[in-house]
């Protein structure tokens, strides 16, 4: 799995109060959005190492980990809102391609989001959630 860069794992760290279960979750959900995101977007395209180590992550790694099983409930609708921003700001860039009048129209509208927005999303409650868990 790629590591973030060092700058990146030390604020995920400080953000995540050095949760080493917060912390893993974190730098695996990253994974999974950068190989989901290359794939959809085609630029590269991950290779089968990458996509295979993605499903494993998806269906074994992150069920298994135990900040995503203490947090489960504010995790997925934090989750579902990243995932559901993107989708869309994919759409909207598609259709921006087909009709580039309206896109201007709505460019204010639709943010471009990512898969991991969630940590956006999440950065203000995780202080919260780990001591909570603790």
């Amino acid at each position: 799995m790629k590591k973030p860069a060092i700058h990146e794992h030390e604020f995920i760290s400080k953000v995540l109060m050095g949760n080493e279960d917060a912390i893993r979750f974190a730098n695996e959900l990253f994974f999974v959005s950068q190989i989901w995101d290359d794939m959809i977007d085609k630029d590269p395209a991950p290779s089968e190492e990458n996509i295979n180590r993605m499903m494993w992550v998806v269906l074994i790694e992150l069920p298994l980990n135990p900040f995503y099983h203490a947090n489960f409930a504010h995790l997925i609708p934090c989750m579902k809102s990243a995932i559901r921003d993107w989708l869309d700001a994919n759409d909207f860039e598609k259709e921006a391609r087909d009709n580039p009048h309206d896109a201007c129209v709505m460019e204010g509208v639709i943010p471009r989001g990512s898969p991991e927005d969630i940590f956006v999303d999440l950065s203000g409650d995780t202080p919260r959630l780990i001591t909570e868990g603790e």
